[in-house]
């Protein structure tokens, strides 16, 4: 019989009846159970959770006792439970210590129904407490000491084993590589003696750590986003504020290698180095094997290609990295099929129209194709009528011989960008005239974008997302 905190005490005494003495002896205020009008009545809906509070014990406590007592009188040892029992038993666990329950003992408890743990368990099981309403930021307040809690069990799970050139053959070569890293600054930061460039060498090692912001905007911006597609969106809800509160503590670390006092700054980095561990840990002991569970064949091959565009830290995988990956992420619902997703001709045009900025492109004949109607009133008029006319033509004839040169350069691939700036009416405008190539890198176009910048010439400092109000 599985014993947990909403075990109900009848059922309990019903398959152990010996137990009733044992509790008498160990908290006389169990004497009414020998009241058999009470075992049959309170007792039935009564838990383990509200006998404890009535003995003034806690659960965690008289749950244990209860098990060493059956373990040691000959009752049945608890069995291998089933992944929903031990689901169900880690969501009661956690429930208590969040609120406020010892750990020791809550820890000791959960060691007693781990065998048998799976990777995802603890994925589903943080699941089901979001949507259950626990907010994700109170599990990410104790998700380290969920991990400590669940500690042992993860070090008995193994690594997921991939081939070379899976996408997360390149998390797990991050890792490793990230490892040698912190081990290599912690050599230094333990050093008996500090060599005088310290300052300067600890920042050049701290810079080379952030670049773990790589790795975490793959995870996040990649496989976060294809498991949100299985319904899986704990990990993202979780994980990402922690990944924010790392590179919070790196961007710190960094600023202050230079002001602090060695010590101070020492104990700052190594409490650092021991989060970026625990995401190490979170990742291959429990999203990584999750990740593999989850997503299809297809799935992965997407996420290798874009994996190449958002990069890697501190590793080259080389094209190994793009092997066999698709040639567009498109979709066969009635969809315009672009490089990555699709969208209607009715939201391309919206988009288009809504862009900060006045833009028209000219083919390579030189023809005006398209201008889009841009924000507000426009810098440059424009009317229907242009479209199909010689882009020369659309210029003074002062102007003429640069728009030429322009044009000629792009086609012969000698240049790909000519920009422009200047002063109208107390605006402060920015011209770019960008070749536009294919993937044979055959010249196909040129896009005229023309933006106003006198706001953007007077921001100084920063506004964050979290700093906006509506």
């Amino acid at each position: 019989m599985l014993i947990t905190a909403q075990t109900r005490i009848g059922e309990l005494l019903d398959a152990h009846p010996s137990l009733v003495e044992f509790l008498i002896s160990r908290y006389p205020t169990f004497s009414k159970l020998k009241n058999p009008l009470l075992r049959k009545t309170v007792a039935k809906i009564a838990t383990l959770s509200a006998a404890s509070a009535m003995a003034g014990v806690t659960t965690e406590q008289l749950v244990r006792e209860i098990q060493e007592f059956l373990a040691g009188s000959g009752g049945a040892a608890a069995p291998q439970l089933s992944r929903e029992e031990r689901i169900r038993v880690m969501k009661e666990i956690i429930l208590e210590l969040h609120a406020g329950g010892n750990f020791k003992d809550l820890k000791e408890r959960f060691s007693k129904m781990s065998e048998g743990l799976e990777h995802s368990d603890i994925a589903e099981m943080e699941q089901r407490l979001i949507k259950e309403g626990m907010p994700e930021t109170e599990i990410k307040r104790l998700c380290d000491i969920h991990v400590a809690m669940f500690q042992d069990s993860l070090k008995e799970q193994e690594a997921p084993k991939v081939p070379k050139g899976h996408p997360l053959y390149w998390f797990m070569e991050e890792n490793r590589a990230l490892e040698n890293l912190l081990v290599k600054t912690e050599g230094f930061l333990n050093a008996k003696e500090i060599p005088q460039r310290a300052p300067a060498a600890l920042t050049e090692l701290f810079q080379e750590i952030s670049n773990v912001h790589i790795h975490y905007a793959r995870k996040e911006n990649q496989l976060f986003s294809l498991l949100e597609r299985h319904g899986v969106d704990a990990p993202s809800k979780v994980m990402w504020s922690l990944d924010d509160d790392i590179r919070a503590l790196i961007k710190g670390v960094i600023k202050e290698s230079a002001s602090l006092d060695f010590p101070d700054l020492k104990a700052r980095a190594l409490d650092l180095f021991q989060k970026l561990r625990d995401m190490i840990t979170k990742e291959e002991r429990i999203l990584f094997p999750l990740s593999l569970d989850t997503l299809s064949g297809p799935e992965w091959q997407e996420m290798k290609r874009g994996d190449k565009e958002i990069g890697y830290a501190w590793i080259n995988p080389g094209d190994s990295s793009t092997e066999n990956s698709p040639a567009a992420v498109g979709r066969n619902d009635g969809l315009l099929a672009l490089e990555t997703g699709g969208l209607s001709g009715e939201t391309v045009n919206l988009i288009l129209n809504h862009l900060p900025i006045e833009f028209s492109f000219v083919d390579e004949k030189d023809e005006v194709l398209y201008y889009n109607q841009g924000l507000g009133e426009r810098i440059f008029p424009r009317s229907p009528a242009v479209i199909g006319r010689k882009v020369q033509n659309c210029h003074p004839p002062k102007s003429l011989g640069t728009v030429e040169k322009i044009l000629s350069e792009f086609k012969s691939g000698a240049k790909s960008v000519a920009e422009f700036w200047m002063e109208r009416q107390g605006r402060f405008l920015h011209i770019r005239y960008l070749a536009v190539r294919d993937k044979e890198n055959r010249y196909k176009g040129t896009l005229e974008i023309t933006q106003d910048i006198t706001a953007l010439r007077t921001l100084t400092g920063e506004k964050r997302l979290l700093d906006w109000k509506s």
